[in-house]
């Protein structure tokens, strides 16, 4: 009888069969296993595009999506066509653009070019998207795994890291901000040339290298923020433990200075182009307009699914700004937000494992660059102090000039992503908290590392349109136009009408366009974001915002002829549906004293000959 009661007991405490199978699987495979479940939130985000077709669904079809979606196509282009890849005049045509001062990703393009050439710029967008979130959790989980030996725990600190509302919020608009997989493995890399110096210096010292030239090709700026965070970390490393560093310091010498060999034999030539090349510009932005708040990390944004709508438009006040679209108000500067749960479960591991050298180091630099996070000067609910912060000296420095601070909550949450694993590894194997709750142990600390990880944090799903073109760009456009004509679009290109360049990528960059929407020289030494300045484009951007005046003197439509000789305009195409379009047209009309042909929901004008 005592047995059969013992082999019922075990019946009813077994976990169900098809549980069995799984945890096997999850236990002999962890790395695929964590990458598979990074994958399943990832699908989620963007279920939208997913269910109703990644090859025409997207987040936006213009603004900065919009010169993402024209970059992806760029890059197999210029590959397929023998092209400097760092350099085009397809856009702000005669003078093109140097791609390497703009967010064309190379890297990204490259790696994507296989989706691109089979199903267009879109779905290769989304396939970025998607793998952008799953790849730097997997990265994350494997910096994570340094420090732990329970799996669980580094894929909590995976999780945190790729789904943070830095990654929430850089998904809305910047596909190279929220491709954050190269990050984790550099300080990887850091980590064993510095500190356990197990292997060759030499090898690991070329494995930084390239991986500081692949992060340049994604983002020069997070590389930048990488870098400072690992100089930082260096510093208080050298400041703690003095002794352990000067024995170490020969090996380290060797590693780092092997990386900046190879970085800079691989990067020279990028780095003197991105500097001193055609159409180089020196990009200078208020840093104060991109910082922090003090309040930022407890105070939820729109970004966020699980908070009333009056406390996120008090975290949108304090953590940024929004942005209108479609509708919607969007908070893409909203990075720095964590949440009052996890801040208090991260400052329990804190003060419960401060003898540990890891939590310590990494905890203290999260709060180094949280302090970077919050800018030049300390704002508390969204109210300026007049205190300085330590980021003021950026604003001082070559190359970082034009950093924004919101963006250093990548670099916060890689340590507060480290912290939250070793914390709950150390939980895991905590006698006092086996004393607490048995046998139940690891099945009470994941379920509050999901309270505390996962709901505060949790976003909706990205909303998507269908994105629409005018038929004659979708499809009449390659036999309309001779290959590498110089078209002059209305609306014409711009940052709030940057669809023309999708439109672009869409005819696999079969003309050029005069403007678009980058960083370009403008006439005083500075930038502007508006290709092919003038007056025609002054003239044309107040039609489309209604306040031009209906009738031209004599004079500037003079300018406007000038200008499109000057551009070498081949042909003119004015959508139809355009706000704006019926003055559009009769200026055209008037200029070349004859009426548009209409092809596909545009008026277009395409023989006559400006050039001289």
């Amino acid at each position: 009888m005592g047995e059969s009661t013992t082999q019922m007991e075990d019946l009813r405490n077994a976990p169900p069969r098809c549980i069995g199978p799984v945890v096997r699987v999850a236990a002999k495979h962890p790395w695929l296993t964590a990458f598979f479940l990074y994958l399943l939130v990832s699908v989620a985000l963007l279920i939208h595009a997913w269910v109703r077709g990644p090859t025409d669904t997207v987040q936006f079809a213009t603004g900065d999506q919009a010169v993402y979606l024209w970059g992806l196509q760029w890059v197999p282009y210029a590959i397929t066509h023998g092209q400097n890849p760092f350099f085009t005049d397809l856009f702000n045509y005669p003078d093109g653009v140097n791609l390497l001062n703009n967010t064309a990703s190379l890297l990204l393009g490259v790696l994507l070019s296989p989706v691109t050439l089979a199903l267009g710029p879109i779905a290769s967008y989304n396939v970025g998207q998607t793998l952008a979130f799953a790849g730097s959790g997997l990265a994350m989980y494997g910096l994570v795994s340094r420090w732990t030996t329970w799996k669980p725990a580094a894929f909590w600190g995976g999780l945190l890291y790729a789904f943070s509302a830095y990654m929430i919020s850089s998904g809305l608009f910047h596909l190279t901000l929220m491709f954050a997989v190269l990050p984790p493995l550099i300080v990887l890399v850091v980590d064993e040339l510095i500190v356990r110096q197990e292997h060759s210096p030499r090898k690991w010292g070329a494995a930084l290298g390239l991986l500081v030239t692949a992060q340049f090709f994604v983002s020069a700026e997070m590389l930048a923020g990488t870098a400072i965070a690992c100089a930082v970390g260096a510093l208080v490393l050298a400041l703690l433990y003095r002794e352990q560093v000067r024995s170490r310091l020969h090996h380290a010498t060797r590693g780092i200075a092997t990386g900046v060999a190879v970085s800079a034999v691989l990067l020279a030539y990028p780095i003197w182009f991105l500097l001193n090349g055609p159409q180089s510009v020196s990009i200078q932005v208020p840093t104060r307009l991109f910082s922090g708040d003090l309040l930022g990390p407890v105070i939820p944004t729109a970004n966020q699914l699980l908070s009333p709508t009056w406390l996120q438009d008090l975290g949108d006040r304090l953590d940024g700004y929004v942005i209108e679209l479609m509708g919607h108000g969007y908070a893409p500067t909203a990075r720095g937000y964590v949440g009052l749960p996890l801040l208090i479960f991260l400052a329990f591991i804190v003060l419960r494992y401060r003898r540990t050298a890891s939590v310590r180091f990494f905890a203290l630099m999260a709060v180094f660059m949280f302090v970077a996070y919050l800018g030049p000067e300390l704002t508390i609910a969204d109210k300026a102090t007049g205190i300085p912060l330590p980021t003021r000296i950026f604003e001082e420095l070559p190359l970082l000039e034009s950093a924004s601070p919101d963006r250093f909550a990548l670099q916060m949450f890689l340590g507060l992503a480290i912290v939250l694993g070793i914390g709950i590894d150390r939980l895991h194997r905590d006698r006092w908290l086996a004393n607490h709750v048995h046998r139940f142990r690891p099945a009470l600390v994941g379920a509050f590392g999901i309270a505390v990880c996962l709901v505060p944090l949790v976003p909706g799903p990205y909303r998507m349109v269908d994105v629409e073109r005018p038929e004659f760009f979708e499809r009449e456009v390659k036999d309309a136009l001779p290959t590498g004509s110089v078209l002059l679009t209305y609306p014409f290109p711009g940052p709030l009408t940057a669809e023309t360049m999708e439109w672009q990528a869409n005819a696999d960059m079969h003309y050029r366009i005069v403007g678009g929407y980058g960083f370009v020289p403008d006439e005083q030494g500075s930038f502007t974001l508006q290709g092919s300045k003038g007056f025609t484009q002054e003239y044309l951007a107040s039609l489309y915002e209604g306040d031009a005046p209906s009738r031209l003197t004599p004079s500037a439509r003079e300018e406007i002829l000038t200008e499109l000789k000057t551009w070498e305009v081949d042909a003119i195409a004015g959508v139809l549906d355009s706000p704006g379009a019926d003055d559009a047209v009769r200026l055209f009309t008037e200029l070349f004293g004859r009426p548009p042909r209409i092809e596909g929901g545009v008026a277009l004008w395409d023989s006559f000959k400006l050039r001289p």
